[in-house]
């Protein structure tokens, strides 16, 4: 079904005359691999992608920035990142602030920052935004929707009947692959209800209810159940947090506060916001020790089903060795262009 969705797909709905196709950079993360991706999606990308994953170690996320492109293409990554059980990440929307010269700036994820990524690039729309939908396994971020278009001369040149046969039916194999992958119905309306002139952001509420490993989620849950005070960690963590919140969400409320009742309320929530920190503090180190073990166990998954083969000892020894000539000849040149 996916395969025969797909072709549908590209015979309907492709976007052409991109010159430039997206970028996969490979950087070293927290127990794997992270691969960047950046620019617009192209035929081919699927492969580009898939050639990017190391032979002897786990790819472990991967940072969508990408303003969308082709949607056959972005799906295709996407079955790939499900089966590699690698967590999809997106960008956080930009922070509007104000500097101390009163002129506004907008302040990009920092993970766009470290990657050098510019503040207008840092996004994941469109069909990159499919990517992260469709993904099971995904980390807080923030997509950009719209519903698909054709490429503008082509379509522009069909007649009102074509035009509209094949938009059509475009629209009805992107609904049915889409309702395929479990994603909720009032969603896929509210993808198709956005001009593709224009883009929305989705809601919290809305990206609550995409759907996630379930299954693995719980496996995970199983073998890393950890207990404070006979209360389960990660239960009890989550209820501290919403707590906090709840708390923090009512002093904020009482900020500009008057009259004496409303001060003395204040006093009392603050009382206990530092008693609920104290608590969370307290259970910090199994929460540390429970999400360790939830990253131990999908590592292991992900080089399962990334088919990774060890490095041997030989091997572990180049690489160590061509790392640490690396960092040499590294600070030879920094101290050769500073003159020293």
């Amino acid at each position: 079904m996916f395969r025969a969705l797909l072709i549908a797909l590209s015979v309907f709905f492709a976007v052409k005359g991109e010159s430039k196709s997206a970028d996969f950079s490979v950087r070293l993360g927290d127990g794997g691999y992270a691969i960047v991706m950046t620019g617009p999606i192209v035929v081919g990308d699927a492969k580009k992608l898939q050639s990017k994953f190391p032979k002897h170690a786990a790819v472990v996320e991967i940072f969508l920035a990408s303003p969308g492109g082709d949607v056959e293409e972005a799906l295709k990554m996407a079955a790939l990142i499900d089966r590699s059980f690698v967590t999809v990440i997106a960008p956080q929307k930009h922070k509007e602030t104000v500097g101390l010269n009163g002129v506004g700036k907008s302040e990009s994820d920092s993970r766009c920052r470290e990657h050098q990524i510019r503040v207008a690039d840092c996004s994941c729309a469109s069909a990159c935004a499919l990517i992260w939908i469709v993904a099971k396994t995904r980390a807080d971020g923030d997509v950009l929707i719209h519903r698909p278009h054709f490429e503008q001369q082509s379509f522009s040149k069909m007649s009102n009947s074509e035009a509209i046969r094949a938009y059509t039916e475009m629209e009805k194999n992107l609904r049915q692959f889409l309702l395929a992958s479990a994603i909720p119905n009032a969603l896929v309306d509210k993808i198709f209800s956005v001009p593709s002139s224009s883009a929305k952001y989705l809601t919290k509420d809305e990206i609550s209810t995409l759907p996630r490993n379930s299954g693995f989620e719980e496996l995970m849950y199983s073998r890393c159940r950890t207990f404070f005070a006979g209360k389960d960690v990660s239960a009890y963590a989550s209820m501290l947090d919403e707590e906090r919140e709840k708390l923090q969400s009512e002093v904020a409320r009482l900020r500009g506060a008057v009259s004496k009742e409303e001060k003395i309320l204040k006093l009392d929530l603050e009382a206990k916001i530092d008693i609920v920190y104290e608590k969370i503090f307290a259970v910090a180190p199994f929460v540390f020790a429970y999400n360790e073990c939830v990253k131990r166990e999908l590592l292991r998954q992900q080089m399962q089903v990334q088919r990774v083969v060890p490095l041997t000892k030989e091997e572990s020894t180049k690489v160590l060795e061509e790392a640490l000539q690396s960092l040499i000849d590294e600070e030879l040149l920094q101290k050769k262009s500073s003159g020293d």
